[in-house]
């Protein structure tokens, strides 16, 4: 699509008070109005000549397979003419639909060769399914008279999920055995209510730890070391009613509490116990059966993505 710009028009109206004029004083000089005309409008023919033609350019959109609620990720696009002169600025914009922050007009400048590379940042602002509408490109003549426009049709669709990407990178550093220097290591020795083993009593031993029985039969202090209890049942309750739809930072508290239930339920089935998820608005929602063992994990993820938002009152009763 090829239109005047405002420059354009703008030296097309400043003839008019010369052709009202002559119009008024000299209507002999009408050919002088008709010349204005004339000279405003070979120069936007020239002008859409020879600029960046339409035919010669060319996007290449790269649409990520998946997005995670509430991050973000990059859209690489390439823009390239085949041949003839390049604008000295190309603006674009990326329409999309409700799923997605909107995009601003972004005006590029400077080429490699005869291509330009712009990544855009897709943010889903909720799970569902973003829409990549079009592609709008626009671009003026050497002469500033003509713009150019190119749209793109994309109609692509990219699924959002909850953001499991934010859950494996916690999960990796929670149990990552080169952690950073201060972070406290999980011990599991030492701690709860489950008989481990009998150790020699040292200084800074809970007394209430000693086993006088056995301390009398080995005739030296034996405390007794308990471990963390396994196969706890956690049951994770998701409110989905119409509060924990709005968003917080950007992000809907139901999603929020997904990803953090995800986290919590990863380090649960791999410590060794038992997870389930219940979900509820104004009535119950979603309830599966109590799974184990990381193997379970993607079925969690699945079982998370059908928690869908709600715009009824929570029920607590």
């Amino acid at each position: 699509m090829i239109s005047p710009t405002a420059r354009a028009i703008f030296l097309m109206l400043l003839g008019l008070p010369l052709m009202v004029g002559i119009a008024l004083l000299r209507p002999d000089l009408w050919t002088l109005s008709a010349g204005w005309i004339a000279l405003v409008g070979g120069l936007i023919f020239l002008d859409a000549m020879v600029g960046p033609a339409l035919r010669a350019f060319e996007t290449d959109v790269h649409a990520p397979l998946i997005l995670y609620a509430g991050d973000s990720d990059p859209l690489p696009v390439t823009f390239r003419f085949t041949r003839g002169s390049l604008p000295a600025r190309l603006e674009v914009q990326l329409e999309t639909n409700e799923l997605l922050e909107d995009q601003p007009t972004r005006g590029l400048r400077g080429w490699e060769g005869r291509e330009r590379r712009y990544d855009f940042t897709l943010t889903p602002m909720r799970r569902g399914t973003a829409k990549l509408v079009r592609l709008w490109c626009r671009w003026q003549g050497p002469l500033g008279l003509v713009q150019k426009r190119h749209i793109q049709e994309l109609d692509t669709e990219i699924v959002v999920t909850p953001n499991v990407r934010w859950v494996k990178d916690e999960a990796v550093r929670l149990f990552s055995r080169d952690a950073e220097f201060g972070i406290k290591t999980q011990i599991e020795r030492g701690d709860g209510s489950e008989f481990d083993a009998l150790r020699e009593f040292a200084a800074g031993m809970d007394r209430r730890a000693i086993d006088w029985k056995h301390s009398a039969r080995h005739r030296h202090l034996l405390a007794k070391e308990f471990r963390t209890e396994r196969n706890h049942n956690i049951v994770f309750a998701f409110d989905t009613g119409r509060l924990m739809s709005e968003p917080l930072g950007g992000v809907p508290k139901i999603d929020r509490a997904i990803n953090a239930g995800l986290l919590l339920s990863y380090v649960s089935l791999r410590n060794g116990d038992r997870t389930m998820y219940f979900g509820f608005d104004a009535r119950p929602g979603l309830s599966s059966g109590f799974l184990s063992g990381s193997r379970s994990f993607p079925r969690m993820q699945s079982l998370a993505s059908r928690l869908d938002y709600s715009a009824e009152e929570s029920n607590y009763t």
